[in-house]
């Protein structure tokens, strides 16, 4: 599945993509990727969670 998640600067988009993903691993029954420009957010997501880096 893939989900556009539109808002403005500072509004708090990557924090909920973030808690999304890691209560998502909770619930769900499957395996998560998370694809960013860069590796800021390793430390802030599960480590069962894949963190693909686009820029590499």
């Amino acid at each position: 599945m893939v989900k556009f998640i539109t808002g403005a600067k500072g509004s708090g988009k990557t924090k909920w993509l973030i808690d999304s993903a890691n209560e998502e691993f909770k619930t769900g029954n499957g395996n998560i990727a998370f694809i960013d420009v860069d590796d800021d957010h390793i430390f802030s997501l599960d480590f069962n969670i894949r963190l693909i880096n686009v820029t590499e």
